[in-house]
């Protein structure tokens, strides 16, 4: 989780869900899975800033939905606005033949407008 530097990383292997993402980022992070989803939701990115969590790195990136995106822009969103940390973000993905790895994602209107508005002031 830690560098040489002193930059914390969090990196995530794909799972089918939110929750089970959000799982996957307490259980890094050495935190207990006690209580609902929707209770330890909006303490995940608190719990990040408190353990120094630098940059998110998502593996197999290529099979992220828009479900999974949108959770992590929601999170990234969060350090933002609500604790005035912006974490990194790295998606590591491999591409398939001649596909562009989350090209069709990234090509819809709306996730350009979201990503778009998510980086203006």
């Amino acid at each position: 989780m830690g560098c040489e530097n002193g930059t914390s990383l969090l990196c995530l292997i794909l799972v089918e869900s939110e929750q089970a993402l959000g799982n996957q980022l307490f259980t890094a992070l050495g935190l207990p899975l006690r209580g609902r989803w929707s209770e330890r939701k909006p303490k995940l990115m608190g719990s990040m800033v408190q353990f120094g969590v630098k940059c998110l790195i998502v593996d197999d990136a290529h099979d992220l939905s828009l479900s999974h995106l949108m959770y992590i822009k929601e999170l990234t969103d969060r350090g933002r606005l609500h604790y005035e940390y912006p974490p990194g973000l790295c998606l590591v993905t491999a591409g398939r033949g001649n596909t562009i790895p989350l090209k069709e994602i990234f090509d819809q209107p709306v996730i350009v407008r979201m990503l778009i508005h998510s980086f203006l002031p």
